[in-house]
């Protein structure tokens, strides 16, 4: 749909009405992006970063979210071994969360964070999540006599910049209005936070799901805007597993991924805690 995948130095925008699950299409997409061997920095506001970690940790596992509050530390070395031999690009540093207050952090502060982890850390993101850009305050003092929607359209345009100056996508997401509640389509005139939000946005895919969807377990998905090619409009159906927080292509059939997991595989003998602790140490989450 976006004509090549998430473009550098942009703003990709997920829309959809409160409860849809933007922040598990979000943590999906980092799962994609992080078992092709890419560096992804989330950002969040609402949940906290054990909850983002979690949710793509299980989605990595291939399991459950019962089975994964089961899991002993044994039980999480092992995992991620598998998850390691099977996707050759993951290492230690190919996720880092980190948790903001809400209503407190602006664009400046996304700035400083990616120089720390560069000078710091030596990491670099692929891509950075921003959880969501609702959330945000603009730069410098707020004046009192600006509007709400103008402000956010201030935020979008900081934290878009800051792609630009790091040459990175960022991918961020807005709330629908009242009239995107429970609808099977919306448009961008739907949007809650601001309409500024949409001018700044390279690309905004809207997520809907209906309760005949919620039952068949699917999202609609529909390209709102988009600065790549002239396939605005366009329609797309995927699946979501609730269970693994994934989305997937209802043509792979990748709700149910048929390789083995830490429940289904024979548990290596020589899995002894030291060595899980070892392995707990690789991992930035």
């Amino acid at each position: 749909m976006l004509m090549g995948g998430l473009h550098e130095s942009s703003l990709n925008l997920i829309m959809s009405s409160t409860n849809v699950g933007k922040t598990l299409i979000m943590c999906s997409l980092a799962t994609n992006l992080i078992q092709n061997g890419y560096k992804v920095l989330y950002v969040t506001f609402e949940d906290s970063e054990n909850k983002i970690a979690s949710r793509i940790a299980q989605n990595m596992f291939d399991i459950s979210q019962t089975q994964f509050k089961l899991m002993s530390q044994n039980d999480f070395a092992q995992a991620y071994r598998m998850m390691c031999s099977k996707f050759k690009g993951i290492h230690g540093d190919s996720l880092i969360v980190k948790e903001y207050p809400e209503s407190s952090t602006n664009a400046l502060a996304l700035k400083s964070l990616l120089k720390d982890l560069e000078d710091k850390k030596k990491f670099r993101p692929d891509v950075m999540f921003v959880d969501y850009i609702g959330c945000m305050i603009p730069n410098g003092r707020i004046n009192s006599n600006v509007n709400e929607a103008s402000i956010l359209r201030t935020v979008s345009q900081q934290v878009r910049a800051v792609g630009q100056e790091w040459n990175i996508p960022i991918v961020s997401a807005s709330q629908t209005n009242r009239g995107g509640y429970n609808a099977a389509e919306v448009g961008l005139n739907d949007i809650a936070d601001s309409f500024g939000v949409t001018q700044k946005a390279d690309a905004i895919i809207s997520v809907t799901q209906t309760p005949e969807f919620k039952d068949q377990g699917i999202y609609q998905l529909k390209l709102l805007k988009t600065r790549y090619g002239n396939n605005k409009e366009q329609v797309a159906t995927i699946g979501v597993s609730i269970e693994k927080q994934r989305i997937y292509d209802l043509n792979s059939g990748a709700a149910q991924q048929t390789t083995a997991n830490i429940f289904t595989a024979a548990k290596s003998k020589n899995n002894g805690d030291e060595d899980a602790s070892n392995m707990l140490n690789d991992i930035e989450l």
